[in-house]
Formats: C-alpha cells, sequence, structure tokens
C-alpha cells in the first residue's frame, strides 16, 4: 500500500506516517519510483504505535516498545519491559485518579451553579480550577 492508502486506513495523515518514519518508528520499503510501500508489518507497527498513543505512551516511549520487540528475548528484555510498563502503569494510576478528582469537583461545580447567584458562581468556580491546578502540579 502506498502512503495515502495507509493514511486514508488508519486515520493518520500523510506528515504523521512521514513523521513516524523520520523518528525511525516506521520503516516502510522503497519502490523503484521512490514512493513508500507499506506492508503487513508496517501496518502492524502502525497499529501498534496508534494503540500505545490512545492510552498515553510517548513516541520515545514507543520507540523504546518497538525496539524491544525486535530484540531477540532475553533476560534484559524482560526486565527493561517491566520496567517500562510498571513506570506507565503508575502513571497511568497517577493521571486516573486526577481525572476522578477533577470528575468529582466538575460535579461540585454544577451543583453549586444551579443552586446560587452568578456572583457567587463565578468565585467558587476560581477556587475549584486552583484546587485542580495543585493537584496537578505533581503529574508533570
Amino acid at each position: 500500500m502506498n502512503i495515502g492508502q495507509i493514511s486514508k486506513k488508519y486515520a493518520v495523515s500523510i506528515d504523521t506516517l512521514r513523521f513516524y518514519e523520520e523518528q525511525g518508528l516506521l520503516s516502510p520499503a522503497r519502490r523503484s519510483n521512490g514512493y513508500r510501500d507499506y506492508n503487513q508489518e508496517n501496518e502492524q507497527q502502525i497499529r501498534f504505535i496508534l494503540c500505545l498513543k490512545a492510552i498515553g505512551f510517548t513516541l520515545k516511549e514507543i520507540a523504546s516498545v518497538l525496539q524491544l520487540n525486535q530484540r531477540i528475548p532475553s533476560a534484559h528484555c524482560k526486565d527493561a519491559s517491566a520496567h517500562l510498563l510498571t513506570t506507565k502503569v503508575d502513571a497511568l494510576t497517577a493521571h486516573i485518579l486526577f481525572l476522578l478528582a477533577a470528575k468529582q469537583q466538575l460535579l461540585s461545580i454544577q451543583s453549586f451553579v444551579e443552586s446560587h447567584n452568578p456572583d457567587e458562581n463565578q468565585a467558587y468556580i476560581e477556587h475549584v480550577i486552583n484546587l485542580l491546578y495543585d493537584k496537578m502540579k505533581p503529574l508533570k
């Protein structure tokens, strides 16, 4: 498949596919005319990249996972994979806890807004935003 076909199939821009190639995440073959030729292995890599991005992996982390995936299985690969996954699970857990707290704060704002006048609402919203901002700091 050419880059346009792959772009449409996976709803990824052509520029993004080129960027992934520049970053070493993809390496499609080249036809005699210089056009990229994506095979099934490339498609699997694209699905892998998209799934990992969807659950919050950075491109650097994705590159690490892809590199580990291409190595011969070993104790080192297992340990590196376990460390990467543990780190990611911990980060996702922290993010989920933050989102749950944010949801509760938004429900609190919603309830407050529905039962108070506009002048009180603004001050309360600012107060809650400041609380959420303070909870965000450790996530960075």
